[in-house]
């Protein structure tokens, strides 16, 4: 599998290794997917045994959105979103979010995501979702708060407007 990771904040609620509340995952590329293995702990529990359903769906938003910032070169925030449990979502598995691009546009990307069991690649949950790009000048004001290391894919130094 070849995987190059995408820059973290560090303390963002999804890959923020300083945010001890938090899932401290990490962003990897996959070929046109964004990838977020994933473990939800007792700290993100919704009732016992199981992951509280606005944890499981920051991170599915939080993938999607990487998705989209990909496509644009610009950092995106989330216009609508859909989630759909198929499963409960358990505590303690290793788990793996999957999203990509369905429809591009200019000003808005279509994305669509999965959460599947690491072990039995089972669909735990679907989800939806359409990003807008902010500006390049906030793109940049945002990319210096980011950890880069060697491993890390920069993606946005060559910005491509779609206009």
């Amino acid at each position: 599998m070849n995987l190059r990771k995408l820059p973290v904040y560090p303390y963002c609620f999804v890959c923020g290794q300083h945010n001890s509340s938090g899932l401290q995952s990490q962003f990897f590329i996959q070929d046109q997917y964004t990838i977020l293995p994933v473990r939800f702990t007792e700290k993100h529990t919704g009732y016992p045994g199981f992951a509280h359903g606005g944890v499981v769906a920051s991170a599915m938003d939080e993938t999607m959105a990487w998705s989209s910032a990909r496509y644009f070169n610009r950092m995106c925030v989330t216009a609508e979103f859909t989630v759909r449990f198929l499963k409960r979502v358990p505590l303690n598995k290793d788990l793996l979010v999957k999203t990509w691009i369905t429809k591009e546009h200019r000003l808005l990307a279509s994305t669509e995501g999965v959460l599947l069991d690491k072990e039995t690649e089972e669909i735990l949950v679907r989800s939806w979702g359409k990003f807008m790009p902010i500006s390049e000048e906030e793109t940049q004001i945002v990319d210096k708060y980011l950890l880069y290391d060697e491993n890390t894919e920069k993606i946005f130094n060559n910005s491509i407007n779609h206009q």
